[in-house]
């Protein structure tokens, strides 16, 4: 077992919040323009990071909740995307505060 420490990264996404309101304000030509900046945003910081990336991840699914007499109903998960990263790729100070979207 390696003594090397990692971080669990979670990504969030309030889909109550501002951004998400200002995402669903935008036509169908801003959001796929928005969307392919980001993506391709992403996919670059991926490539630049590549060999660091212990577990690449992926999106979280559908949460549902049990209610104590069994009830089951969906919710909304703010946690979407996850990945797991040496802590030298993020040092505490960019770990330890939490970027909402």
């Amino acid at each position: 077992m390696s003594a090397e420490t990692h971080y669990l990264a979670v990504f969030t996404s309030d889909k109550s919040g501002a951004k998400w309101r200002a995402w669903r304000a935008m036509s169908e030509a801003q959001q796929a323009e928005t969307a392919r900046v980001g993506v391709a945003a992403v996919a670059a910081w991926e490539e630049a990071h590549r060999d660091s990336i212990v577990y690449q991840g992926g999106p979280l699914g559908p949460t549902k909740r049990i209610s104590d007499d069994g009830a089951v109903t969906d919710v909304v998960n703010l946690l979407t995307v996850f990945m797991v990263v040496p802590t030298a790729l993020m040092p505490p100070p960019a770990c330890s505060r939490t970027i909402r979207t």
